[in-house]
């Protein structure tokens, strides 16, 4: 073990400070420096592990933590809606303090409904407020003339011993539908009633139109909204059935079958490709030409 000197009297502070540290290495002992740093390092260690044994007991649903089951309300109803057309949800409430942790419900829900989107001038939902009956609420959400995304809002309150306030949304897509028109005529000496129109698009049934009473000679015009995100380039037929009852009745040019047919534009071709590979072949022309028919130099004669 190499021995270590006390400084002699008067010596600089520094020397000492070396000393002493080369004493504390000779003994085994960490210097001061060493442990302020594992000290730091532990005091960093010991704030990261903290909040992860904190958040072990955060994660406990609101409902359950008070005593009942967690407030929810679930939307029912489609995720497309034609421009200035409307759709329709059925809202379903549970959970919160109206109901018990055995599932019996003691208190009620109330709501207020909103439209939520860049354009929501004219929109409505109906009704905009009131209470769930049997836990349960029929909307209607319309008035939306402009394309895009939109959120239906539900603040909702589940009263019990004490009340708790949510917010629910359900989105959908306002789209502009494709519109199939035609007339239809009663040339019977009655009333015809309940006939039905099947619509079919490239031979898939999509959907039905409920023709009104019709009397003797009597005509009307029929239309169905087709509400997609889009199809697929190329054509497209919609065709309109006269079944069941709708047998009696006749489409203006006399026959029981009325079809449409229509192109749907593909997107537009990308040209990226052919422009790069253009501008390199130009590139490689240019190359070429200077490589080969460039100026060359000319070697003069050497004198004799």
């Amino acid at each position: 073990m190499a021995l270590v000197e006390d400084p002699p009297v008067g010596a600089p502070m520094s020397s000492v400070r070396v000393l002493r540290a080369a004493r504390s290495a000779e003994r085994g002992l960490p210097s001061r420096s060493l442990l302020l740093v594992l000290g730091l390092m532990a005091l960093l260690l010991l704030g990261g592990f903290l909040p992860l044994v904190g958040g072990a007991h955060a994660q406990a649903p609101k409902g359950q933590a008070s005593g009942y089951p967690t407030f929810s309300v679930t939307f029912s109803g489609p995720s497309l809606m034609p421009a200035n057309g409307s759709i329709h949800y059925v809202a379903t409430a549970s959970g919160g303090p109206a109901e018990q942790l055995d599932g019996t419900y003691t208190g009620n829900y109330t709501f207020s409904a909103s439209v939520v989107g860049l354009n929501t001038a004219g929109s409505f939902v109906s009704p905009v407020s009131g209470a769930f009956v049997s836990r349960m609420i029929n909307l209607t959400v319309g008035g939306l003339n402009q394309s895009g995304t939109y959120t239906l809002e539900l603040n909702c309150t589940s009263h019990g011993k004490t009340n708790e306030t949510e917010v629910f949304s359900q989105q959908f897509q306002v789209v502009f539908p494709y519109i199939i028109a035609a007339t239809v005529k009663n040339l019977n000496a009655y009333t015809v009633s309940g006939a039905v129109i099947s619509v079919l698009l490239d031979d898939t049934p999509v959907g039905a139109i409920s023709v009104p009473s019709l009397l003797p000679s009597a005509s009307a015009q029929v239309k169905y909204n087709y509400t997609s995100l889009g199809l697929s380039p190329g054509y497209h037929t919609f065709t309109l059935v006269l079944e069941g009852s709708a047998h009696l009745l006749e489409f203006s040019d006399g026959s029981t079958s009325y079809s449409v047919t229509f192109y749907v534009q593909g997107p537009a071709p990308d040209y990226t490709y052919y422009y790069l590979a253009g501008i390199t072949a130009a590139v490689l022309a240019v190359f070429i030409s200077l490589l080969f028919f460039g100026p060359r130099r000319v070697r003069r004669k050497r004198s004799p």
